[in-house]
């Protein structure tokens, strides 16, 4: 993805965060000079494309060390914003500036790192209580000249907002490297136990086909036995699905896809007493250890005329039969059958937004069951 943001001399636009997010624009006002210094125009939104959320401060650097003491903002703290920003509700209701001493909003919301300045926003006095999808400020500076965009940090912006859930984010501008929006096409598995089992689903597309396969990377984690990965079983959400599935890997010797109907693949690779029947079975290697001793294996589930996705298998139970199992270093003489559970969804990670704590009494109410408790 390309960069999110766009900037001149006069303005900025960013992106902040990837899921949720938070758009960014500062305008530079004046001419720079004494009788008309500059002065920096914020705006806070939701995005169109995105979901509401509830912005409630504003974390940053000054490029110009001088500018901290010395800068202001308008409306000041808890005072009514005026009809030029089209509200007569308090917007701005904390404000503090320090030299990198700013990492945390007056009500307790704590952030990593610390900052030169802090501003917080709300709808009661000294909280941020209340609901707000657009917030908007100005910052000048007692300084000659005032306070242009070349004065900030650009990439020192975090931005702290509850989203319709309840969850609390601090938003950083976006790299281009996080997703937009909240698609998946990577799900995962684990298993702990004496041996421990690591699984994750991918989607990948199959340029010669133009469908969209499974990759299937199945691995011994690294606590625990070791052990032989000799069967993998799997249940899948749409069972018509099976008919025309097929399977592709260097350690695959065999397969079953059954509806409800899998969990004996022969050579004593089965799941006989553990959980049932699946609706597809992979045998993996040889019997014994002398030709394979298989910890990791990848491989592919493919269909012949259907686009597969992760979400055919989100939740869906699996299995693992090893053969071999012990102490790397000992007789590894043991057998397992050993089940899990796919996790649902993942949110693809986003290096530019981490998780927070919202204190109760400085939460937005409703957020998620009603848009219009949103004030701009």
């Amino acid at each position: 993805m390309a960069s999110t943001t766009e900037t001149s001399s006069e303005s900025l636009t960013l992106l902040l965060g990837c899921d949720p997010q938070v758009e960014l624009t500062v305008v530079q006002n004046g001419a720079g000079t004494l009788t008309d210094p500059y002065t920096l125009h914020f705006t806070l939104t939701n995005p169109e494309t995105g979901e509401p959320v509830d912005i409630d401060g504003l974390f940053f650097d000054f490029a110009d060390d001088t500018l901290i003491d010395a800068s202001q903002v308008y409306p000041g703290v808890n005072e009514p914003v005026d009809d030029m920003y089209g509200s007569d509700t308090p917007m701005v209701t904390g404000f503090d500036t320090g030299d990198g001493d700013q990492d945390a909003l007056p009500c307790g919301v704590e952030v990593e790192g610390s900052y030169d300045a802090m501003l917080q926003f709300g709808l009661e006095d000294d909280s941020s209580a209340g609901c707000t999808d657009e917030v908007q400020f100005t910052l000048w500076s007692e300084e000659p000249g005032g306070i242009g965009i070349d004065d900030l940090d650009l990439g020192s912006f975090a931005v702290v907002v509850e989203d319709g859930s309840g969850d609390g984010w601090v938003l950083s501008p976006n790299d281009g490297e996080g997703e937009v929006t909240g698609d998946t096409d990577v799900i995962a598995g684990e298993i702990d136990g004496q041996t421990d089992i690591e699984l994750t689903l991918t989607e990948e597309l199959n340029e010669d086909t133009g469908l969209t396969e499974i990759r299937v990377d199945l691995s011994v984690g690294e606590d625990g036995d070791i052990g032989d990965l000799r069967g993998f079983f799997l249940n899948i959400e749409d069972e018509s699905l099976l008919n025309g599935l097929s399977v592709t890997g260097d350690e695959v010797t065999g397969s079953q896809f059954d509806a409800n109907n899998v969990s004996n693949l022969g050579h004593g690779v089965n799941m006989n007493g553990e959980a049932g029947e699946f609706d597809l079975g992979i045998l993996l290697g040889t019997n014994g250890i002398s030709q394979d001793d298989l910890q990791q294996v990848s491989f592919t589930l493919g269909h012949e005329s259907e686009n597969l996705s992760v979400e055919d298998f989100a939740g869906e139970s699996f299995g693992v039969r090893l053969t071999s199992v012990g102490d790397e270093d000992g007789e590894r003489e043991d057998s397992l059958k050993l089940t899990g559970d796919l996790g649902d969804l993942l949110i693809p990670p986003c290096p530019d937004q981490y998780e927070v704590d919202i204190p109760e009494d400085c939460q937005c109410d409703d957020l998620a069951q009603d848009d219009d408790m949103l004030i701009a």
